[in-house]
């Protein structure tokens, strides 16, 4: 049987011709096609990565898009605590803080304050108040508090802006 496979060479796609410079040139050839598959799964691989980063990033905020509601009502909460509250105002503190930590900790962070020039892209108006020349579009209360995900806008802050009533002629 040994004897057989010497004097007959294997014949086919993979087999290496008995000339010396066809044998070469067909190794290149399955080299060649060999670094093309690694480039292949290297791309694939770099490209998988990225999809699955995008999916987390997407998933964490719309996460965290659902739980902006329950933000706004902590701070709705805070804002009108009673004069006697016993206890539970600093149980209730302390989730806060909680909550907020737990948001900073993935990259949310909060925006909106009170003074701010008004910028389009960041706050939604939900009302106009007169005000100063000072205080043309400042903003004068913050409704809710806006939000973004690692530097992306999740939802812009409501306020209200002060603009400047145009002096009516007589």
């Amino acid at each position: 049987m040994t004897d057989q496979i010497i004097q007959n060479p294997p014949s086919g796609p993979n087999s290496c011709p008995t000339d010396h410079t066809q044998c070469e040139q067909r190794i290149k050839e399955l080299e060649s096609g060999w670094k093309r598959a690694l480039a292949d799964y290297q791309n694939l691989k770099r490209e998988t990565e990225a999809a699955q980063k995008e999916f987390v990033a997407w998933s964490v905020g719309t996460m965290v898009h659902d739980l902006l509601p329950v933000v706004d009502h902590f701070d709705q909460a805070m804002a009108h605590v009673p004069t006697e509250t016993g206890g539970w105002l600093e149980g209730i503190s302390h989730i806060r803080r909680e909550l907020e930590d737990l948001l900073k900790s993935h990259l949310v962070e909060s925006y909106g304050e009170v003074g701010e020039l008004f910028d389009p892209a960041l706050h939604e108006a939900v009302e106009h108040q007169s005000g100063t020349v000072d205080q043309d579009q400042a903003i004068a209360r913050v409704v809710a508090k806006g939000y973004r995900l690692d530097g992306k806008l999740l939802r812009p802050a409501k306020v209200i802006v002060y603009t400047i009533e145009p002096k009516q002629e007589q």
